[in-house]
């Protein structure tokens, strides 16, 4: 995410500025450090509790049939985490990484690289050509994430994933709507407040208020590395940075980490 929108700032820069081209190679490197750390978190959560339980082996009897919903059933707390780890990476993985992947350890998530680049939020200059999610697995998601709430109104993380499919969907309003309702329990629930900057991100005149939004969120969580970004790209779509503003700034984030 980070990496493509840096690399393509920095090729239409001076040489003088090379340099930077190395903090992009260490945030390569971190990025991928993370993810393979985050691969190998199978554990629940105690987020995921016995209503959530009973709507997971409901969600794939519907999909896959009572056979499969009865070895779900048959699994221990220990065995679940693989098996909905393994079943939604095969069937939705944008449900894996907005719902379940949060119920095991996976949080910190974010929007597609594509969500800036729609519109004119940031200069074309600053755009990777990212493709965006496939729109029939965010239409599923979506669904699914909808069939959850049916079934457990009250589900903050079923909420907040419902918000980053929305935002995929370009429905900002929803969106926004979405996550503050996440944040009714917890104020510091991140993963939302970072999709209600987002949203607020994407419309007319609100830069600013996002920008204090994404602040809040850095400061909760100061390793939300997601979130940091984020507030960057915030910065870009102010257009208050110069280029060499715009190099010191990304520096910056790099540095954070």
């Amino acid at each position: 995410m980070v990496v493509s929108h840096v690399l393509l700032m920095r090729a239409n820069r001076s040489k003088k500025r090379s340099r930077i081209y190395a903090w992009t190679i260490r945030l390569a490197a971190y990025f991928c450090l993370i993810g393979t750390l985050w691969a190998q978190s199978d554990i629940l959560s105690e987020h995921f509790g016995a209503q959530e339980d009973t709507v997971a082996e409901q969600l794939i009897a519907s999909l896959s049939g009572p056979d499969t919903a009865a070895v779900y059933r048959g699994l221990s707390r220990t065995e679940k985490g693989p098996f909905l780890r393994a079943f939604w990476g095969r069937r939705n993985p944008l449900v894996l990484k907005y719902y379940y992947g949060y119920h095991l350890g996976e949080g910190h998530f974010s929007v597609s690289d594509a969500y800036f680049e729609q519109g004119d939020l940031i200069a074309i200059q600053f755009h990777t050509g990212a493709t965006a999610p496939d729109t029939q697995q965010v239409s599923e998601a979506v669904r699914i994430c909808e069939t959850v709430l049916a079934k457990h109104p009250e589900d903050r993380v079923a909420q907040c994933a419902l918000g980053y499919l929305r935002l995929e969907q370009s429905d900002v309003k929803t969106a926004e709507g979405l996550f503050r309702k996440a944040l009714k329990d917890n104020k510091r629930f991140v993963e939302a407040r970072n999709g209600w900057a987002l949203a607020v991100l994407k419309m007319d005149m609100q830069n600013q208020r996002a920008r204090n939004l994404f602040r809040d969120a850095v400061s909760i969580d100061k390793t939300y590395e997601a979130a940091l970004y984020n507030l960057a790209m915030c910065h870009l779509a102010l257009g208050r940075l110069d280029p060499a503003g715009v190099d010191k700034y990304f520096e910056r984030v790099v540095e954070h980490f």
